[in-house]
């Protein structure tokens, strides 16, 4: 039975604290001898197929270039004056310059530092040559544009399509205005790890792990045991369910049941309900370079709950990730694992990400139903 005191206890405690609670944000990142540890260690550089978020919407000002990392290269993001990203290849089309290095925004331009050359924000068209004949100019103005991935804006940020063979989107990034219309941001937490897209991916899929590495809270009176899981597929999509029930003392205190969606290797969206209420988490993973992953974690739950009470659900889904993350950093790409009979979904799983992957390579294409 629920020690409906405690509970209480912890619920008028946390609300006194409500006025005092900011929106909860976290950061971690691999340490760099980690990182050059693990490209020693592994001979991996494919990138699975699939739409990765690239910024997100504070990540740049409006006037300011920022250069951004998507499977090995490198964009240029920028603003338009009506606060919408746009993304382009960092070097400029003419000679080649850096455009987050020596270019600038001006006059609603993106102008390059090497010639000043310039190309509108809103399209990358080259606009002015400021030399040479200004006839002559004019057809090499009209032909020339700064190029750029294919793009969706994504909740608070942007996301770019990414196929080793710049085949077109294969599928559209799934977006609920449900939870950006009906629920308020809360926070957020990101983490940098050196590990593959499909290692983050695939413990939506490992029961036993989350029976073990999982089950001690940071708060060590507390256990949480996992029941109930599930998980299946169609085409690009990937759907699960877990319960999460907290003991202290061996006596339940509160329960959690989410459930997820994979959309492709970049996109996890999980609704997780439960004693304290609803909360929705975007969670995105974007391949940064060769063994390099970045994990995105933007938090929303309903406007009635108390932040504080959303503020320590925050922490509690930032504390279940740390335990992952060192296991991440420091595991060896496992090509052909050993599978016990109880393990058939994670077995299940990884055949399905490995769809993913570019044919011609040792993975196989994915063939969406």
């Amino acid at each position: 039975m629920e020690i409906i005191g405690i509970a209480f206890f912890i619920f008028v405690f946390l609300f006194i604290l409500n006025s005092k609670i900011r929106k909860f944000k976290r950061s971690t990142h691999v340490s760099e001898e980690d990182y050059q540890t693990k490209l020693r260690e592994n001979d991996f550089s494919e990138y699975p197929h699939g739409w990765y978020r690239l910024a997100n919407n504070k990540d740049v000002e409006i006037g300011q270039i920022i250069k951004k990392t998507l499977c090995g290269k490198s964009y240029a993001v920028t603003k338009t004056k009506d606060d919408e990203l746009r993304v382009y290849d960092e070097h400029c089309p003419h000679n080649k310059a850096s455009l987050c290095k020596s270019g600038f925004v001006k006059d609603g331009n993106i102008v390059c530092g090497f010639h000043e050359w310039e190309f509108g924000i809103e399209s990358g068209q080259c606009v002015n040559i400021p030399y040479g004949d200004e006839g002559s100019n004019e057809k090499l103005i009209c032909s020339t544009k700064l190029k750029g991935p294919i793009t969706r804006k994504f909740y608070d940020g942007i996301v770019v399509w990414y196929h080793p063979e710049n085949l077109q989107p294969l599928w559209e990034p799934e977006e609920d205005k449900k939870i950006t219309e009906e629920m308020i941001f809360m926070g957020e937490f990101t983490s940098t790890i050196a590990c593959l897209v499909d290692d983050i991916h695939e413990n939506s899929a490992d029961l036993a792990h989350f029976n073990y590495v999982h089950k001690k809270n940071k708060i060590t009176i507390m256990d949480n045991v996992w029941t109930d899981y599930s998980w299946d597929h169609k085409g690009h999509v990937g759907d699960g369910a877990i319960t999460s029930t907290v003991k202290i003392f061996g006596y339940k205190i509160f329960s959690l049941k989410a459930f997820w969606r994979n959309v492709g290797p970049g996109i996890i969206t999980t609704e997780a309900s439960g004693t304290f209420g609803r909360f929705v988490i975007i969670d995105t993973t974007t391949p940064r370079d060769r063994l390099l992953t970045e994990r995105d974690f933007q938090i929303y739950c309903p406007p009635h709950l108390p932040s504080s009470i959303a503020w320590f659900m925050c922490w509690c889904f930032f504390h279940v990730t740390l335990q992952d993350l060192s296991i991440w950093n420091h595991k060896k790409v496992a090509g052909n694992p050993i599978y016990t009979a109880s393990e058939k979904e994670l077995a299940k799983f990884r055949r399905w990400f490995k769809g993913f992957y570019n044919s011609g390579s040792a993975r196989i294409s994915l063939k969406l139903e």
